[in-house]
């Protein structure tokens, strides 16, 4: 169609050009021929069904530019807000040089794939997940999905959780399906604490790794049928750095053998 429309446009200025010695002849123009629908409904089909069935991954960026301090304010971000869909691959991220309102509040329940921190993020970042989640669905938790949950450059940042310290109610869900890995990344002289309880996913036996020279904190109250324990199903293997629990309930351990201590250090 558009190249019958050019055609059309270059037959205009020949007929407008005059001729001294005889009228121009100006070709009867075909008639566009269609596509085929049917020769484009299954690769078009399947293209369009790929792309619908992509996690929407999306990438924010922490300013504190809002009126408040709440995640939910779209001002207090670059590209929006977190995309609160369950099938999300969001990454956060603290922050940028100038940002404000480091002490911030989730509001409501996200999805995410990673928390992430620049080079710039010196000053400490504390994340408030506020109102614990009440099962896996409902609630203001702030879900992991499977992958590099944690990727922090620079500075000492933390969850805090909502005091909970036992039933159903948690603050951090490591989400996803069976045997899925969690990796945290802690750059050396960085740390990161969560202290809130955690819940894995209906799914057991999954995989959390701690990478970089930096130390991981685990401070909540863990432990118990209903809640975050490391056992021969949930192994936790520490390939660098330090990994500290502030108490044997912030691991809810089952079995000390089912940490496997490869890097530096184990507090």
């Amino acid at each position: 169609m558009v190249v019958s429309h050019i055609a059309a446009m270059e037959l205009t200025k020949e007929r407008t050009d005059p001729s001294p010695t005889k009228p121009t002849t100006i070709p009867k123009l075909m008639k566009p021929r269609a596509l085929s629908v049917a020769r484009l409904t299954y690769p078009l089909a399947a293209a369009l069904a790929a792309l619908i069935s992509l996690p929407h991954a999306s990438a924010q960026t922490w300013t504190g530019g809002g009126a408040n301090a709440n995640w939910n304010t779209a001002a207090n971000w670059t590209g929006g807000t977190p995309s609160t869909s369950t099938s999300a691959t969001t990454t956060v991220t603290f922050y940028n040089t100038g940002a404000a309102q480091l002490t911030n509040s989730t509001g409501t329940r996200y999805n995410l794939t990673q928390i992430a921190t620049t080079a710039a993020a010196t000053s400490p970042v504390n994340i408030n997940a506020t109102a614990g989640n009440v099962g896996f669905t409902t609630g203001n938790s702030i879900r992991f999905n499977a992958g590099t949950n944690l990727n922090i450059l620079a500075g000492n940042h933390k969850i805090t959780g909502t005091g909970v310290t036992s039933g159903t109610n948690y603050d951090v869900i490591f989400n996803g399906a069976a045997s899925s890995t969690h990796t945290m990344t802690i750059a050396t002289g960085a740390s990161f604490e969560i202290q809130g309880r955690i819940m894995h996913a209906t799914s057991d036996n999954k995989s959390y790794i701690k990478n970089g020279g930096g130390t991981l904190i685990f401070s909540g109250q863990n432990g118990g049928s209903s809640s975050w324990t490391i056992d021969s199903t949930k192994a936790f293997t520490v390939q660098e750095g330090v990994l500290r629990f502030a108490s044997a309930a912030a691991g809810g351990f089952r079995a000390i053998g089912w940490l496997r201590v490869m890097g530096t250090g184990f507090g």
